[in-house]
Order: structure tokens, then sequence, then C-alpha cells
């Protein structure tokens, strides 16, 4: 009740936003994964490991999983 009259919005409105924040933050988390993943592909170490050929999205001879 406190709260409402504070600030003109129900608690609900900032539970909803608060909860929209985190929705985006985790999406745009997600994104920048995927894209940041297959970088690893190119390192000296997987390359000694999948052989010359793997580079970002190529992964060579190795397989995933």
């Amino acid at each position: 009740m406190c709260y409402v009259i504070i600030t003109g919005r129900s608690l609900a409105w900032l539970l909803l936003s608060l909860v929209a924040f985190m929705f985006i933050l985790v999406g745009l988390f997600g994104v920048l994964g995927l894209v940041l993943y297959p970088w690893g592909w190119g390192s000296a170490r997987v390359q000694r490991l999948c052989g010359e050929d793997s580079e970002p999205y190529l992964p060579g001879d190795c397989s995933i999983g």
C-alpha cells in the first residue's frame, strides 16, 4: 500500500518489470554464449587435438558430445 502511494505504481508492475529485465538479460547472455563458444575451436590446443583444419564453426576431426 505504501509503495503505491509513494510511486504511483503497483508492486505487481515492479515485479513484472524486474522479470522482464531479467528475461532480456538471460536472452542476451544466451546469444553471447552461442557467438563466443566457437571461437575456442581456433586455439592452438584444439588444433593440436582436432587437426589443423579446426577453426571457428569448423571443428575439424572433433565432434561435440
